[in-house]
């Protein structure tokens, strides 16, 4: 069950404590370091605390292993790893006074990146690419040289048409099984991210008008495809003001049926981050940040679909399930949703 009585919560923050702690993966999404960011969130900043004592102790054995990681995706590797350190030192948990920590992950990142545009990427596969475009447009935000923000905005221009140039024949295909992190979703979002931006307005534009042909004859089959769909497509037709788009998003808005949301065409266990209820409700909450207007979801159906969900009883019997998804895309991503969501109103709708 989702809402635990104080003793329950103890044993599943013990549990996961044992797990993470003897994990190999250092990861954001699956590891070491989601676990860490879920205990310092949970301590409150009580530095006493052993809650807060604990995501200290991960964090140290993130830190001493990151030398031995050479692979840069979000879920386990080092583009994650960058983007959990800046959110423990924004949020005053660690310090990294040097700055030498991210600056060093930064450089790795980029010498990788480099690397494998000025390789042919046709036919090859290009959603790790699509990872780091979205990663370097948060990064843009967050700098204040100028110089490396000039840089960064470079880098962002050149990334995001080389995907564009290469995108294979099934780029337009819909995700089966259901993903919230499809490859077009987050490339969509993220053109939508840097258009708001100020970067290669006219560029997006014109990459915007080129999809309408494709994605405007796209008609997904999972209702949970549909649902992201419309909210991405929402999102471009308000920043781009195309009418293809708008009448697109608004046609997929009829189709959607909010009243089944997070049960049709969804697995049982599927309530995590990348393929269930947990992501469906981070994504609405993103286009209501982003939006002109909000999407008001029923957080009393999610609680009830999480909590009668088989995936608790798998994680009490099933010791490989509990490894692949203790940390932020599983248990700990679903806890802290949960504590957002009972700090607004206690689970309103919102």
């Amino acid at each position: 069950m989702l809402i635990q009585k104080n003793n329950k919560v103890m044993d599943i923050d013990a549990k996961l404590k044992a797990v993470a702690l003897s994990d190999n993966k250092l990861g954001l999404l699956q590891g070491k370091l989601g676990a860490s960011i879920y205990f310092f969130v949970m301590s409150n900043h009580d530095e006493k605390s052993e809650m807060f004592q604990t995501g200290k102790e991960l964090f140290v054995q993130v830190a001493t292993k990151i030398p031995t990681l050479k692979n840069i995706d979000l879920k386990n590797g080092l583009m994650g790893i960058w983007l959990g350190i800046s959110y423990l030192v924004r949020n005053d948990y660690i310090t990294d006074s040097s700055g030498n920590l991210l600056a060093d992950i930064d450089a790795y990142i980029y010498k990788m990146v480099v690397k494998t545009i000025d390789m042919d990427l046709q036919g090859k596969e290009i959603a790790p690419l699509i990872d780091v475009l979205a990663f370097e447009t948060f990064r843009y935000k967050l700098l204040s040289d100028g110089v490396e923000k000039d840089l960064c905005r470079r880098f962002i221009v050149s990334l995001f048409n080389s995907i564009y140039m290469n995108r294979p024949l099934d780029f337009y295909s819909e995700a089966i099984p259901f993903r919230v992190n499809d490859r077009l979703i987050v490339f969509l979002l993220t053109l939508v991210e840097i258009r708001n931006l100020g970067i290669g307005t006219e560029r997006i534009d014109h990459i915007f008008q080129e999809m309408q042909p494709f994605l405007l004859s796209l008609h997904p089959v999972l209702h949970p495809n549909r649902y992201i769909l419309f909210l991405v497509s929402s999102l471009v037709a308000q920043a781009s003001g195309q009418s293809q788009w708008i009448r697109f998003s608004e046609s997929l808005k009829r189709e959607i049926d909010m009243c089944h949301l997070f049960t049709n065409d969804l697995y049982d266990k599927g309530i995590m981050l990348l393929d269930g209820v947990l992501g469906l409700v981070a994504l609405t909450w993103w286009y209501n940040t982003k939006s002109q207007t909000t999407i008001c979801l029923d957080m009393d159906e999610v609680r009830q679909r999480i909590e009668n969900s088989s995936f608790w009883n798998r994680m009490n019997i099933d010791e490989e399930f509990i490894y692949n998804n203790y940390s932020l895309s599983g248990l700990c991503g679903i806890k802290l949703l949960t504590r957002t969501w009972e700090e607004n109103n206690d689970g309103e709708e919102t």
